[in-house]
């Protein structure tokens, strides 16, 4: 595991990974310069030979020359010595068959959103994948540079995976400030950890990296590459299981990144309400797409969705929803100003100038726009000022939380949501399945297309929303319900290892990546217990361990632990719903839950019985009795448990 030490084949010991000491001492430019040479030489070489190539064949090519310039690597004098990847961000053994590249952006919520996700895949062939990322921080991220500058920083001092959750954990506190907080939660050396911000130390391995990504077409964050495949997007474990197994036994179907039909999930009834509409009003099929107009992934998504407007003209309408991100800070003005010129029958030309120029979309850009279009400025710039749009802009994105929306852009096509932006062979083909369903009737004989007119923003109604708002107080003299400790790991392992922790502890991922290695390490002798411990002064975290004891009882704990995981600044009553919606949570009886507070008891259950056992901090472990506070190194958490098994080995023999 990268960042912790790990064993050398030949020697059984331990060494402590860190960053190539030629790699730091030598000029930046020349390394920069020698990298770009290495990589437009590899490219040159495939767009030489392209022309003469079949599609297929030139993906191939492309291939061959990613894993070239993968395994040979630029050297900083322009030769190839396989030093291009800087091994702190690596995992996983380098002799693996099958090795999965991501090209990712620390602010990017699509990044943090399958960082779990690919955790759970190198639990799940912990011989068989290795893992290496790529430092790919966009344009549109202010913060984001600086963060995978931070993480090399912490990688020097063997501390990259633990700065890499820390980092995804905490998007939206990502300043200098921030960086060096985290930094002395993870016991670096601060002055050395400053120094490397300060002057920049690893940014020229970064720009290498998105130079990188820039030869092979890479445009968008999270964006993969398994033994030369490309898969673009959040994906799901079956996914990636999938993509494996192809490499593992090429007998399996190939997982088709790009002209595949993506998988639609269950429908959801959506409002329509006095949304923009574009296309005829009785169109066979309905889109409602819920975007932020500063996101690069929503402008991609326009052209795609002009074309397939253009190819089925009487069939598709689209309905725009707002959705602005937070950490876009010029987007709800934009969403704002597109509204105002709705007011005046101009909402799809702003959209269009909007999202074709998204580096301007200042107040004053606006106005612009606003005259270029030929509106009322006066009356526009007031509607700005005021706030005119707000509450619809505000109702737009409530009613996408309860949808299950956390990303952008994503579609509801006759109700059923995909996230993302597929390519447009993609969409066609979903069109063309759902124009070949009988109408109203899916695939289970269920209603397919719940798309209701009414301006309803809750799942279920008005009703439903006015009842989530509402806290109940617990009386301490009810009991408990009825749902187990949440486990991983057989109930007849000779180690047991009870876990308190809290969701919005910093350290949270740092213990669960621990907890991971550990069951990987030890399958079928460890048994892992999850005790609920939220900390008094993080305000989020009660709510969000009653959400993950509610998905308990609908036997998707793990799946909702992961995902509150990686969103620990977003935990919100809405913000839980619509994880629990992710996951295949029954979103009413989990808002209902949260309403009554169903699961307090359980909670207070293990809290009482951590101060019993005098724990008041997190994370605190105790290994059939035996307790260790916070992350430990690995070779501390290794003998512990070997002397547990050795203890245990003894007493069998002794009966």
């Amino acid at each position: 595991m990268a960042g912790h030490s790990w064993k050398t084949p030949s020697t059984g010991k331990h060494r402590r990974r860190s960053l190539d000491p030629s790699f730091v001492n030598n000029p930046p430019s020349l390394r920069r310069l020698a990298s770009i040479v290495c990589l437009l030489t590899i490219l040159s070489l495939f767009w030489t030979l392209a022309p003469g190539l079949a599609v297929g064949s030139r993906s191939a090519a492309l291939a061959t020359a990613h894993e070239y310039l993968l395994g040979a690597g630029c050297g900083n004098d322009g030769s190839f010595d396989g030093s291009v990847q800087s091994p702190v961000s690596t995992r996983g053994p380098a002799n693996a068959p099958v090795t999965i590249i991501e090209f990712a952006d620390f602010e990017c919520p699509f990044c943090s959103k399958v960082a779990p996700v690919i955790g759970e895949v190198l639990s799940a062939y912990p011989d068989k994948v290795r893992f290496i990322f790529k430092h790919d921080p966009l344009s549109i991220h202010p913060h984001s540079f600086l963060a995978h500058e931070a993480a090399l920083a912490a990688g020097a001092q063997g501390k990259f995976w633990e700065m890499h959750y820390l980092l995804f954990a905490n998007q939206a506190r990502l300043s200098r400030d921030d960086l060096i907080q985290y930094a002395g939660q993870l016991g670096l050396d601060l002055k050395g950890f400053r120094q490397a911000l300060d002057s920049h130390l690893y940014r020229p391995l970064i720009e290498t990296d998105s130079a990188e990504a820039k030869g092979l077409g890479v445009v968008s964050t999270p964006t993969f590459f398994i033994n030369g495949k490309r898969l673009v997007g959040v994906q799901g474990l079956d996914v990636f299981k999938a993509a494996v197994g192809q490499v593992l036994n090429p007998v399996q179907p190939a997982v088709s990144a790009g002209t595949g039909i993506p998988k639609l999930g269950p429908a959801k009834e959506v409002s329509i309400g006095n949304a923009p509409v574009r296309g005829p009003k009785l169109a066979t099929i309905t889109i409602v797409e819920f975007s932020d107009f500063q996101c690069p992934f929503c402008a991609n998504a326009v052209p795609t969705m002009r074309k397939l407007m253009e190819q089925y003209p009487d069939q598709v309408k689209l309905v725009f929803k707002n959705f602005p991100l937070d950490f876009h800070r010029d987007s709800l003005l934009a969403h704002q100003a597109a509204m105002a010129a709705g007011a005046q029958g101009k909402f799809w030309e702003m959209h269009d100038r909007i999202f074709g120029n998204q580096r301007a979309i200042k107040r004053d850009d606006l106005v612009q726009s606003a005259k270029d279009l030929g509106l009322d400025v006066a009356q526009f710039t007031s509607d700005l000022d005021s706030g005119r749009f707000n509450p619809a802009v505000n109702a737009d994105k409530n009613e996408g939380a309860l949808l299950g929306v956390s990303g952008t852009p994503t579609f509801f096509i006759d109700g059923r949501p995909l996230v993302g932006a597929p390519p447009l062979e993609q969409f066609k083909a979903l069109i063309e399945a759902e124009l070949k369903t009988p109408s109203g009737v899916g695939k289970a004989g269920q209603v397919s297309a719940v798309v209701s007119r009414t301006s309803a923003t809750a799942i279920r109604g008005p009703a439903a929303s006015a009842q989530i708002q509402t806290p109940v107080t617990v009386k301490k003299t009810e009991r408990p319900a009825e749902v187990e400790s949440p486990t991983k790991g057989p109930a007849s392992a000779p180690v047991t290892m009870v876990w308190y922790s809290d969701f919005q502890s910093p350290l949270s991922p740092k213990a669960y990546e621990l907890v991971l290695h550990i069951l990987n390490s030890y399958p079928g002798k460890v048994r892992v217990v999850f005790r609920n411990s939220p900390l008094e002064f993080h305000a989020e975290a009660m709510l969000a361990h009653e959400a993950a004891m509610a998905a308990a009882a609908q036997g998707k704990f793990w799946e909702m632990h992961d995902l509150i995981l990686s969103h620990s600044n977003a935990l919100k009553e809405g913000d839980l719903i619509s994880y629990g919606q992710q996951v295949g949570v029954d979103p009413v009886k989990l808002a209902k839950a949260l309403e009554l507070h169903t699961y307090r008891p359980n909670i207070d259950e293990d809290l009482a019985e951590a101060r019993k056992h005098g724990v008041f901090g997190v994370p605190v472990f105790f290994f059939n009795g035996q307790r260790l506070d916070g992350v430990q190194p690995l070779t501390v958490v290794e003998q512990l448990i070997d002397s547990k098994l050795k203890l245990e080995h003894v007493a069998i023999s002794d009966r």
